[in-house]
C-alpha cells in the first residue's frame, strides 16, 4: 500500500470515530461505561464535555492526517512512523530501554541506616526567623509640632 492510501484511511477512520465519539457523548457516559454510584448531573456535564473535546481532537487529527495525503513518499513514510510511534515510557515500565545506546549500570547501595546524617542542626541555623524591619526612621522632623489641637489651613 501506498503511504498516501494508509494516510487517508487512518483520517478517514479517525474522522468517522471522533464523529460517533461526539454524537454519543452523553450515552457513553450514561451507558454503563462507569459505576452506577459515580452517575450524578455532575459527572454526566464532565464527562459529556471530556468526550466531545477528545472527539473535537480525534477529528481534527484525522483532517490533519487527511490534508497531509499529499505528501511526497519520504515525508508521507515519516509522518506515518511518527504516527505509530509510541513512547518510551509506555513500552517499558522500568530497567534497560531497548534503544539505549549504553545502560547505565545499577550502582550500589552506600547508604546505611545506622549512620545517616543530620542536616537538621545545619539547617536550623538558617531558618531561624528574622523579623523584618517594619517602620523606618524620620529623618526629617516637621517644622510644626503636634499640640494636640486639630489645624486646619
Amino acid at each position: 500500500m501506498s503511504p498516501q492510501l494508509v494516510l487517508t484511511i487512518i483520517g478517514a477512520i479517525n474522522v468517522l470515530m471522533g464523529i460517533a465519539i461526539y454524537a454519543g457523548a452523553e450515552s457513553i457516559v450514561t451507558g454503563g461505561a462507569f459505576s452506577d454510584y459515580l452517575i450524578n448531573d455532575a459527572s454526566i456535564k464532565v464527562g459529556t464535555y471530556m468526550h466531545e473535546a477528545v472527539a473535537s481532537f480525534m477529528i481534527a487529527f484525522g483532517c490533519v492526517v487527511i490534508l497531509s495525503r499529499d505528501m511526497e513518499d519520504a515525508s508521507a513514510k515519516k509522518l506515518l512512523f511518527a504516527i505509530g510511534n509510541r513512547s518510551e515510557i509506555i513500552d517499558h515500565d522500568a530497567g534497560v530501554k531497548a534503544a539505549s545506546p549504553a545502560p547505565t549500570p545499577d550502582l550500589d547501595i552506600t547508604n546505611c541506616q545506622e549512620f545517616f546524617e543530620r542536616p537538621q542542626a545545619a539547617v536550623a541555623t538558617l531558618q531561624i526567623i528574622i523579623p523584618p524591619i517594619s517602620t523606618r526612621t524620620r529623618f526629617t522632623l516637621s517644622t510644626i509640632l503636634p499640640n494636640g489641637i486639630l489645624n486646619i489651613m
